[in-house]
């Protein structure tokens, strides 16, 4: 079966609490994504009753159906579908739709039981004909404007939606164009462009004119063939299902927006020469920092290059270094300063980018530029406390907000800020190194403990502390204070982001009184329960899904945590959770993914855990050693070379491991570094059903790139 087959687009259509993720044709980076667009409302698409349109960029196909509306009921059964095209029974339309994409455009079929004479709907801001009697059409895509052409294969008439197609929910009229045909069959390839009407038609002209659909669906499946043949593994078929998927989420982010030389930046509103390198947007790095980039890195370095080369240009076009970076331009979004950590690890990988331009990137976001979440801007009082006190100062209950630059929902989210700008302050010192700003590097390593500031002794877990250093009362590190712990925390309690040390694991058992303490609070993180129904913990924080105890496998603070056994010396407890984990909540079904999927940054754990080891710590260089979950995973890398886990029996319940061997030498750490990794090679790892208590015991010490 070719690999492409194993990618199911449905896993993850239905949410367990919040966003569901959509079923999605394209091609891996491709600035295309053509996916059906189904009930208005319905936010689970998996358990939507009606299709309501083919959605492309800033257009959207639909057959308009014998009652004049805009949708029809249709069946799974008699449904396809998968990455290269989808195809589904319109029963109210009497007809079948199918698609498939292209990078920058793609192609929908429409097969009606009757000759005729049809309708279908193209909807767009603005659809006209052109002086050739093509279809151009344009409309806002991604928070940018976008151009399309689309040139129907059978002779039609044109006239503007005058309100009279409407779905059967009564939203208001759809804009565009109302085609009128006769024939069976009607194809409608179609391009767009973010650049112009002009570059649509080339890209039409180049990807789709005179293409059979088979032919477009053929080079779209090969595309992901050819990606996933980097991923050769022997195990479950169950498994392969979830992982290959998981890797087609990665691999969908970032898009590559050039086209034809070049390339429009939502950063500054022109058009631009692309030089010859790809510029790629729409990510979130908060997201994807800690799995999908450092996965990518690792297949495609000259995409990653281009890629970090993009950040650099999106702030020398805009004056900031974005973490949410979209076709329209820079989102403010969630907190820290997370794409630092990208370019610290693309110098532990030999990632090429240009150290000098990017530090003066990271270098105003660390120093003058406003850490306060969900908001861009110079520095405030809160920024000025985190670097000159160490902290950022939280508000006691009740206290009126006084900086007005405080998003009225998110608030301040003070004692997360302080930790992960801490992790990404050490990443920054890094990059100071490498251009040898050696103050700067020093201001940096000094910051990056400042996660220290934050915890509090007499309770033993990070808290809120005010603008004069004194710790908040009352406190529960439980439940926090308002939705989503948001005074204090990003989605998550008390618990989960005590445990956000990534860069220091030895100073956060310091912390918490020594190694055997770290692992006794990580023994009752696993098994700690709400002190109230599950129900109403659950509605103020509706991201913490995935729950094992108070774990959340489905928010991204978590990620990392099961790995912390690995540096208290008993990775045997990090054996068996991953494994509780990836079989309790993760599936080759629509409820698969346990949590939002955030452009891959779920998928990516998994396949990270599955292939027996993780970045606990992007930006250091180290790999922690998991338990596989297949017997063999042969990962050829982007510079040719190949690693390989060999982990016997592992797909069959066999999660502990006995001993270890990297190229023949016996490994007794639970890590190894990305120069190991790199260099190619074999890791030989000998499973057990029953914990290990001797392998890697003495583990306890910290990789010194860590310290």
């Amino acid at each position: 079966m070719r690999l492409s087959a194993y990618i199911d687009p449905y896993v993850g259509s239905v949410g367990h609490l919040l966003t569901a993720t959509p079923p999605v044709c394209a091609f891996p980076h491709g600035m295309s994504y053509v996916q059906p667009r189904f009930t208005p409302g319905v936010k689970d698409y998996y358990l939507a009753d009606r299709l309501v349109g083919v959605a492309a960029g800033p257009v959207t196909f639909m057959p308009v159906n014998a009652e004049g509306c805009f949708a029809s009921r249709f069946d799974h059964d008699l449904e396809t579908c998968r990455v290269w095209g989808y195809s589904a029974w319109l029963e109210d339309c009497a007809a079948e739709i199918s698609y498939t994409a292209t990078r920058h455009g793609g192609l929908v079929r429409v097969v009606f039981d009757e000759e005729g004479p049809h309708a279908l709907l193209i909807r767009a801001g603005t659809a006209v004909l052109d002086e050739k009697g093509r279809i151009t059409a344009a409309g806002p895509y991604m928070g940018a404007r976008a151009f399309a052409v689309c040139e129907p294969s059978l002779p039609y008439t044109a006239e503007p939606a005058d309100g009279t197609e409407r779905s059967r929910r009564g939203e208001a009229p759809w804009k565009g164009l109302v085609l009128r045909f006769n024939g069976k069959t009607i194809e409608l390839p179609f391009a767009f462009s973010f650049v112009s009407d002009d570059s649509a038609r080339k890209s039409f002209d180049a990807e789709v004119r005179g293409r059979a659909q088979e032919d477009l669906s053929e080079a779209l499946a090969a595309a992901w063939d050819e990606l996933l043949a980097h991923f050769e593994v022997d195990g479950g078929e169950r498994e392969k299902k979830i992982f290959y998927t998981g890797l087609y989420r990665v691999f969908l982010r970032q898009i590559c927006i050039s086209e034809h030389g070049r390339y429009y930046s939502g950063f500054d509103h022109r058009v631009h020469e692309d030089e010859g390198r790809g510029f790629y947007v729409d990510d979130g790095v908060w997201d994807t920092h800690r799995g999908a980039h450092p996965l990518q890195q690792l297949i495609e370095p000259q995409v990653h290059a281009d890629i970090l080369e993009s950040f650099i240009r999106q702030y020398e076009q805009s004056g900031w270094l974005h973490d949410f970076p979209y076709p329209g331009g820079g989102h403010p979004c969630m907190l820290g300063t997370h794409t630092t950590t990208l370019f610290a690890d693309a110098l532990a990988h030999g990632i090429p980018f240009d150290a000098e331009r990017a530090w003066k990137a990271v270098r105003f976001a660390h120093f003058e530029g406003s850490l306060l979440p969900w908001h861009i801007g110079p520095e405030t009082s809160f920024d000025r406390c985190y670097r000159e006190k160490g902290y950022c100062p939280a508000l006691r209950p009740g206290e009126d907000e006084t900086l007005a630059e405080v998003h009225p929902f998110e608030r301040r989210q003070a004692v997360a800020v302080t930790l992960e700008q801490a992790y990404d302050d050490y990443a920054a010192a890094k990059l100071a190194d490498k251009v040898g700003a050696a103050e700067d590097a020093a201001t940096l390593r000094r910051w990056s403990q400042n996660y220290r500031n934050v915890f509090d002794p007499e309770i033993g877990f990070m808290a809120p502390r005010d603008e004069t250093g004194a710790f908040i009362r009352p406190y529960d590190p439980k439940l926090a204070h308002a939705q989503g712990g948001r005074d204090y925390f990003a989605e998550c309690n008390g618990w989960v982001y005590t445990m956000e040390v990534r860069h220091d694991p030895a100073g956060l058992a310091e912390l918490l009184g020594g190694k055997e303490a770290l692992a006794r609070r990580m023994d009752a993180l696993f098994c700690e329960q709400p002190d109230m129904p599950v129900y109403h913990w659950l509605s103020v924080f509706p991201d913490s899904t995935g729950l094992i105890g108070q774990f959340c496998m489905g928010n991204e603070p978590a990620f990392h945590i099961p790995y912390f056994y690995n540096f208290c010396g008993q990775p045997w407890k990090t054996q068996k959770i991953l494994h509780d984990i990836c079989r309790v909540w993760f599936s080759p079904h629509p409820l698969g993914i346990c949590g939002d999927e955030d452009g891959g940054a779920l998928s990516a754990w998994y396949v990270f855990t599955a292939m027996g080891f993780y970045p606990f710590c992007v930006g250091s260089g180290v790999y922690v050693i998991g338990s596989p979950q297949f017997d063999r995973i042969s990962l050829t890398l982007g510079n040719g070379n190949t690693f390989t886990v060999l982990a016997e029996g592992a797909s069959r319940g066999r999660k502990y491991i006995q001993s270890a061997e990297l190229n023949g030498r016996p490994l007794e750490r639970s890590w190894f570094r990305a120069s190991e990794l790199l260099a190619g090679g074999t890791l030989k790892l000998v499973m057990s059903d029953k914990p290990c208590k001797t392998w890697a015991a003495s583990d306890g010490a910290v990789p010194p790139s860590l310290a």
